[in-house]
């Protein structure tokens, strides 16, 4: 739901507010009504209406670069913010880092596919496997909610049998999200991460999306993903921001 101040019909601020799951997002103030207490305000509305339904905590979430924000939360009681997750944006048109060109070697028996070409089989094995926990939620290649983008989203087999996915999802007409970036456990370390990637991002390339970005959440992202970010992207990423969070008990 979002919750609006508005003055002579002109929005002040707005907040979106999750209640089945107690998120408060995207608070924003105009610039010319900061400091006149609509912040606190918004924040108070997310906090009565959690409230109504029995939420027993609320977790607010922000960028850095969001002025305002730390004294906000604890003008407000919230707790200190921590970091949850980070973004890297990328403009693929001058991504040309010194691992890229040449790109890395598939090694031996692995194969990419379009993630249009996913078999039945192999989603109905996704599927049960979603179920069982082998890999996170979000990590999972298959969202109705969420589609994914078919000119860059690339599936790995090694030996016919599925061992990953690099899945993209369109977010506007030129820009997608790395979303899930997922290997199987026994085909880490064999230098299929790399050269998946890789894929990934030559056919963004020759796609109409020249903006993009990675996410990384250190709590549910797989190592090897974040250790290929900080050694592979980060040092030539357009822009990092980090994703905070704070929460108040209601």
């Amino acid at each position: 739901m979002e919750i609006t101040r508005q003055e002579n019909g002109q929005v002040m601020g707005s907040v979106e507010f999750c209640l089945d799951e107690g998120i408060v997002d995207d608070l924003f103030v105009a610039p010319k009504f900061r400091r006149l207490g609509i912040g606190s305000s918004l924040l108070k509305a997310c906090e009565e209406e959690g409230q109504k339904e029995g939420l027993p905590i609320l977790v607010c979430r922000f960028h850095t670069g969001e002025e305002g924000m730390y004294e906000l939360l604890t003008h407000c009681g919230w707790s200190a913010p921590v970091t949850y997750t980070t973004l890297y944006r990328f403009d693929v048109s001058l991504f040309n880092p010194p691992w890229f060109d040449p790109p890395p070697s598939l090694p031996h028996k692995y194969q990419f596919f379009p993630w249009r070409a996913l078999s039945p089989s192999e989603r109905a094995l996704i599927e049960r496997q979603e179920k069982s926990g082998t890999f996170p939620l979000e990590l999972s290649p298959i969202d109705p909610d969420d589609p994914y983008e078919p000119l860059t989203s690339v599936g790995l087999r090694y030996e016919g049998e599925l061992a990953g996915w690099v899945i993209t999802h369109k977010e506007g007409p030129d820009k997608i999200r790395y979303g899930s970036f997922f290997l199987y456990r026994e085909h880490r370390g064999s230098g299929a991460a790399a050269a998946l990637l890789t894929e990934a991002i030559r056919l963004q390339k020759i796609s109409p999306f020249r903006w993009s970005f990675f996410e990384v959440n250190p709590l549910l992202s797989p190592l090897y993903w974040e250790r290929f970010a900080k050694k592979r992207l980060e040092p030539y990423a357009m822009a990092i921001e980090h994703g905070l969070k704070s929460w108040k008990k209601i």
